[in-house]
């Protein structure tokens, strides 16, 4: 899936850690294009949450979204991350569901200015 996605143009950026001689990923994000609109997304594994990897890693993707001409960024964020998005300058536009496999999940859209 995530290779397909590269594939397609959505760029990515892992934070990882190398305690204990052991590579671990701690997290990841991505930026991408979708239907003229660029967005990003932001996942942190659990146990190493609320360290500033979250926050790094949307800077990195925001960053990245700026060198190739956005202006903005629009998301779709888990009612979890509402707070995360907030804390780093997203406003809510709106609220809905997105279809899953396995049913629907609840959203809440978000918009974010980019200063260049």
């Amino acid at each position: 899936m995530y290779v397909d996605a590269m594939d397609g143009g959505e760029v990515f950026f892992v934070a990882t850690d190398a305690a204990g001689g052991n590579q671990a990923i701690l997290g990841f994000s991505s930026q991408r294009v979708d239907d003229e609109q660029d967005g990003v997304s932001v996942y942190v594994r659990g146990d190493v949450a609320r360290r500033g990897i979250g926050t790094r890693l949307l800077r990195e993707a925001e960053a990245h979204a700026i060198t190739v001409g956005a202006s903005s960024i629009q998301i779709q964020a888990s009612l979890s991350g509402v707070d995360f998005y907030k804390a780093n300058g997203f406003e809510e536009t709106g609220r809905g569901d997105v279809p899953l496999s396995s049913g629907s999940m609840p959203v809440v859209f978000m918009r974010k200015l980019l200063a260049r």
